[in-house]
């Protein structure tokens, strides 16, 4: 558990009212109990730690250890409100902000960019799943001959039923309607804003705190003439896929070695006008690629003729190796159990 208890004090009508509270999100490597035989799954989860108490004139009054009940919600008196998961304290309006500041920043102190950066993983890979169904179901729509009103769907496919299930229960056909088409459209465009913004929020998330970043360049082998320095819509009109085994990494750096507000041009400029010690290959150009990372957190864009190019099968590709190396890790320190 962290060490850092936050704490909240506040005058109550009937005496002094103090919140303590300590959270921390870490990785562990998710685990399978087979009869007994813990196993381990070569996979990532978010394990929480979490406490929050309230006293009462220095009294203990009431504790909860989930941080999912730290939700201040009205209670059954009116101007009165109350954490979900501490029943023995009210609270007035006037201290609701500051209750609900006070959780927030308990939890945002204990969570790393990793783990936030895990969960937005975990967000956009939902969206996607739903995006999917979507499609699919958009797919089935645009088969059908017509596209009748809900109304009309419904009478066709109760029809349908008293012909040949009697009324009963039995196959029926679905039958979509032009409403149901506009709804998935709708979902659609929804979803795809949704990956959107979460894939937004987590380059900015490794722009904010990547601790060190890193250079790949195209192997020099003469297989990949004609592939190398050519820009990734180049690759895609060749018909040409790159994964991480195509590349070597020339170069490996702290980002305190990085200034400015722009990361991706800043690591541009360093590596073609002040090119650090160590670092293996040509001036950074069109087709290389920049990796940001913290811990097991990683993004990666390839260098274009004009600006960058997010890269999500290489970005899939090193969270993987990231991730075997943190689950090798904790079990050779005895953490995986």
């Amino acid at each position: 558990m962290s060490n850092t208890i936050h704490t909240l004090e506040w005058q109550g009508e009937k005496g002094m009212i103090r919140l303590e509270a300590s959270y921390q999100a870490m990785l562990q490597e998710k685990t399978n109990n087979l009869d007994g035989d813990i196993c381990p799954t070569g996979k990532l989860e978010i394990v929480e730690r979490a406490s929050l108490t309230a006293y009462f004139n220095d009294k203990r009054l009431d504790d909860s250890w989930n941080p999912v009940f730290w939700k201040v919600m009205e209670s059954s008196v009116p101007g009165v409100y109350q954490i979900r998961g501490i029943s023995k304290i009210g609270i007035r309006a006037e201290m609701l902000e500051k209750v609900q500041q006070f959780l927030a920043d308990a939890i945002a102190e204990g969570t790393p960019v990793s783990v936030r950066a895990f969960r937005l993983d975990h967000q956009i890979k939902q969206v996607r799943c739903d995006l999917t169904s979507h499609q699919n179901t958009l797919q089935k729509i645009d088969m059908q001959k017509d596209l009748p009103t809900r109304q009309e769907a419904r009478r066709r496919m109760k029809a349908y039923n008293n012909l040949y299930n009697e009324g009963g229960e039995g196959y029926v056909p679905r039958i979509y309607s032009a409403e149901e088409r506009e709804y998935t459209v709708d979902q659609i465009a929804v979803c795809q804003e949704k990956i959107k913004d979460l894939t937004a929020q987590k380059q900015q998330l490794l722009f904010d705190h990547a601790t060190e970043y890193c250079i790949y360049q195209i192997k020099e082998n003469e297989a990949y003439h004609g592939i190398r320095f050519f820009s990734s819509a180049d690759q895609e009109k060749m018909g040409v896929t790159l994964h991480l085994g195509d590349y070597d990494m020339v170069y490996r750096g702290n980002m305190t070695e990085i200034s400015g507000t722009d990361k991706l041009d800043a690591i541009f400029v360093k590596c073609n006008q002040d090119i650090p010690a160590g670092y293996m290959g040509h001036s950074l150009s069109v087709s290389d690629v920049i990796v940001l990372k913290n811990g097991i957190a990683v993004t990666a864009f390839s260098v274009e003729p004009t600006g960058f190019q997010e890269k999500p099968n290489l970005k899939a590709e090193l969270f993987q190796n990231a991730q075997r190396a943190f689950c090798q890790h904790q079990r050779n320190q005895g953490i995986t159990r």
